[in-house]
């Protein structure tokens, strides 16, 4: 929101903004992307944390993986 105050530009494009918003943790997680085609100096240019897409692969089972809303239904 700082930023937005501050930049001309950001104020006339509150759709960039919005993006902004939410991919920021504002400290509470880390936010860390496995983009698979993008460069760890990409991803971490903006602020974010990198991890390989094939080593989440192996380390996450994709298949056994469930939505935390679930867990709140119970």
């Amino acid at each position: 929101m700082e930023a937005m105050r501050e930049d001309r530009e950001l104020k006339s494009n509150l759709l960039v903004v919005a993006h902004m918003i939410h991919g920021s943790s504002e400290g509470q997680f880390s936010v860390r992307y496995c983009p698979g085609k993008l460069t760890r100096m990409e991803i971490e240019s903006v602020g974010f944390e990198y991890a390989n897409l094939g080593e989440m692969t192996k380390r996450y089972d994709m298949n056994s993986l469930r939505d935390r809303l679930e867990y709140r239904d119970r």
